[in-house]
């Protein structure tokens, strides 16, 4: 039996990587960097212990790819003929979503979900209102299983609910990773279904070498023994230089 003995930053980082191994989303298919390179910073924000720039990542990432898919659906990439001035035109969560309610690009979504993300963690998150977060996640019944360490407010005393999973604090301690790891679950796949409702074909004419390190990324094992090798490997590789 192996036991953590955590003693400084590097071996509470290792710890978070090869912990949070397990619980992390799958690979998207590859589109383009604007996509794939911002779901990779959003999972890898997440594995490092930087929860909310995480969140904040994946509520970038499903703005970013519901405008896209509304406005054009069938290229991508370099092959995408829109300006950013066309791409802009829908400046909220909300609106992209009043946009692609009822298109087929967001067939198989759930609509309730979006709307109550967009509500109350990309609004939020945005502007660190961590504990409000914590508090609206309680209420809301379409995201009160991401904080379900904790006991929703009416089965608890007021105190709970009022200092406990609203305060600053609670969100680092471990509230904030309970919610992460749920949302990014969750976010990447409501994000496959809508690249997987268009037509667009991965864009490698420039972008193989970042396509070949978002796939590796995900395909990596990210064991204790794995990270340590890797490390090991790369410090050797370099010193023979």
């Amino acid at each position: 039996m192996k036991v953590w003995c955590v003693k400084d930053a590097g071996g509470r980082l290792l710890k978070n990587m090869s912990s949070s191994f397990p619980d992390l989303p799958k690979a998207l298919p590859w589109v383009e960097p604007s996509i794939n390179c911002l779901h990779k910073e959003s999972v890898l924000s997440f594995m490092v212990g930087n929860v909310e720039c995480a969140i904040l990542s994946m509520c970038s990432l499903m703005e970013h790819v519901l405008r896209l898919a509304v406005i054009n659906k069938e290229e991508c990439g370099l092959q995408r003929p829109e300006s950013i001035s066309q791409i802009d035109k829908y400046n909220s969560l909300t609106a992209i979503i009043d946009a692609a309610s009822g298109q087929d690009v967001f067939t198989g979504c759930d609509e309730e979900w979006w709307r109550a993300v967009s509500k109350n963690i990309r609004n939020k998150s945005a502007h660190y209102l961590l504990p409000t977060i914590l508090r609206n996640c309680a209420t809301e019944p379409k995201l009160k299983h991401y904080i379900n360490d904790y006991e929703l407010p009416e089965n608890n005393d007021e105190w709970y609910y009022e200092r406990y999973i609203t305060d600053w604090g609670a969100f680092y301690h471990s509230a904030g990773w309970n919610l992460a790891v749920n949302f990014l679950n969750d976010a990447t796949e409501e994000i496959r279904i809508i690249i997987n409702n268009t037509n667009w074909v991965g864009d490698e004419s420039w972008w193989l070498s970042m396509k070949e390190a978002y796939e590796a990324f995900f395909e990596y094992e990210w064991s204790v023994d794995n990270v340590k090798r890797s490390f090991e490997d790369a410090y050797k590789e370099f010193g023979q230089r």
